[in-house]
């Protein structure tokens, strides 16, 4: 009886994923192959390597035995060592669509867009009807700020598969960076109708809503966001499958997101909270410091706001508002010394244009 498993499927967080054959063990594989595909159900990745490596020597002309072993290598983050596999894959396979998609992928990885653009257009020229490929060239344009061709990537998908809703929401991103911020929201609403639970829709509306000035119904989109990702952090820590090591930059975005909002609302409590709470997830992260600081100085708390002020000039010392800031702070405390002294930094060390303008400690950063 033929056997056909599908081999693994690794997923990456653009809501893409790598992709390999399906393997014949019967017919296909050899020792090492079943071997490998038994280390990677393992999640023993090296031995899986190992394996496959033994495989490519005893038959060098199977372009799937690349392509595999360098998806294996992308989930060890060797990521140059996966665009080499697909490399030699393609050389044998002039046509092998999933080799040219799963390069474009591990090229966008390491942040060279172009080649990864190269990459995504020969998958989608092998195979037109390929959304993800049409997804995550959009998405490389977008990298690029090439936002009007990521619009059409995405409306072709939409077009396509009018139910994916991943499409809708990377495009309202994309008119999000054009500020059309009306179409954003609508692109938005719709992913939300198709995935009631999708992060990156109400936080690309809540920005659309914060850029508009319509402060409450952005903490409310931040609020569904912080909620459903909360969840999925909840599912990736219960998986059984590949270990993933959870990225907290969306939270710290959503929480200082969340947290200016407060503040233009003058909630300066819940803007503390929100601005301590991205400081907790990535306390390198400068911008929550002085948002935090400006909001201590509006409540009189000038002694904790003077710390953060410090802070923020630790991490980022060339920016002469927080100077100007630290200065205004120390005069409201009487001590004129320190208040020169910190204007004169600002001077000194902060970025000249800077330095000439006067910065109102309340004026709004985005």
């Amino acid at each position: 009886m033929k056997c056909l498993i599908i081999f693994f499927i690794i997923f990456i967080t653009s809501n893409t994923y790598v992709e390999c054959n399906d393997i014949d063990l019967n017919q296909n594989s050899n020792k090492y192959e079943k071997s490998g595909f038994n280390h990677i159900k393992l999640k023993k990745f090296n031995k899986a390597i190992e394996d496959y490596t033994k495989a490519i020597e005893l038959n060098p002309e199977n372009a799937m035995l690349y392509n595999t072993r360098g998806a294996i290598y992308y989930v060890l983050k060797k990521y140059n060592k996966s665009i080499e596999d697909c490399t030699k894959a393609i050389e044998l396979d002039p046509k092998y669509s999933i080799a040219y998609f799963n390069r474009g992928l591990y090229n966008a990885l390491i942040k060279q867009y172009n080649n990864a653009i190269e990459d995504l257009t020969k998958t989608i020229e092998l195979n037109p009807q390929k959304t993800d490929a049409l997804i995550e060239r959009g998405l490389c344009y977008h990298k690029l700020e090439q936002h009007n061709r990521a619009i059409v990537d995405y409306s072709k998908v939409i077009e396509i598969d009018p139910r994916n809703a991943t499409a809708y929401c990377r495009r309202g991103s994309s008119y999000y960076y054009l500020e059309k911020y009306k179409l954003s929201i609508d692109d938005c609403s719709n992913a939300i109708n198709l995935n009631p639970k999708m992060v990156c829709a109400y936080f690309n509306r809540g920005l659309c809503y914060y850029q508009l000035g319509k402060y409450q119904k952005a903490i409310q989109e931040f609020n569904n966001a912080i909620e459903y990702n909360y969840t999925v952090h909840i599912q990736v820590q219960k998986t059984n499958d590949i270990v993933i090591k959870i990225d907290h930059k969306y939270d710290i975005d959503l929480y200082y997101r969340r947290g200016n909002c407060y503040f233009y609302l003058g909630d300066y409590f819940k803007a503390i909270e929100d601005f301590s709470k991205a400081i907790e997830l990535n306390p390198r992260e400068p911008y929550s410091y002085l948002r935090r600081g400006i909001s201590y100085y509006n409540l009189e708390k000038f002694e904790k706001s003077i710390n953060d002020y410090k802070m923020f000039i630790e991490l980022n010392p060339n920016k002469a508002y927080a100077y100007y800031n630290l200065g205004l702070t120390y005069f409201m405390m009487n001590r004129p010394y320190l208040s020169v002294h910190a204007y004169l930094s600002g001077l000194i060390k902060g970025d000249i244009l800077e330095s000439m303008k006067t910065i109102s400690i309340n004026k709004k950063n985005k």
